[in-house]
């Protein structure tokens, strides 16, 4: 949308974050799929990162990052985020949800498994806004 909420980050960070998970989006349909990606304004309440203890209640600006694709088997999920832990064998180093994680983490946001479902997944990327990001950076 026209009107978000400026964040405070390094632009090719955070374009890298979305581009592992769009690879990792485009690997889990090796016979095609659907790659959405959408931004929104959102403010966060307690009860929406219950599962997310990193984060704090908030205004951030959330980007989605969902896909069609084979999903992530249940026994994975609590290693997505580790560093290389690949469900791909060979052609994968572990090192994609890793380090899209550390970015957004370093920018002071969230980022989590949106949703799952038997086909696909769904991932969201929380970022703070521009005036709470500088003050927890000093600036």
């Amino acid at each position: 949308p026209k009107n978000l909420w400026l964040v405070l980050g390094d632009a090719t960070q955070i374009h890298q974050a979305l581009m592992n998970l769009c690879v990792n989006a485009r690997d889990a349909m090796p016979d095609g799929g659907r790659l959405s990606l959408a931004a929104a304004n959102v403010a966060l309440a307690p009860e929406d990162i219950a599962d997310a203890p990193e984060a704090t209640p908030g205004n951030y600006v959330c980007i989605s990052v969902s896909d069609t694709g084979t999903g992530i088997p249940h026994e994975h999920l609590e290693r997505i985020f580790d560093p290389f832990f690949t469900t791909k064998g060979c052609r994968g180093t572990g090192l994609g949800l890793a380090s899209a994680s550390q970015v957004v983490s370093r920018l002071g946001g969230v980022i989590w498994l949106d949703h799952m479902r038997q086909t696909g997944t769904g991932f969201q990327i929380c970022l703070p806004l521009l005036e709470h990001a500088a003050s927890a950076y000093g600036t």
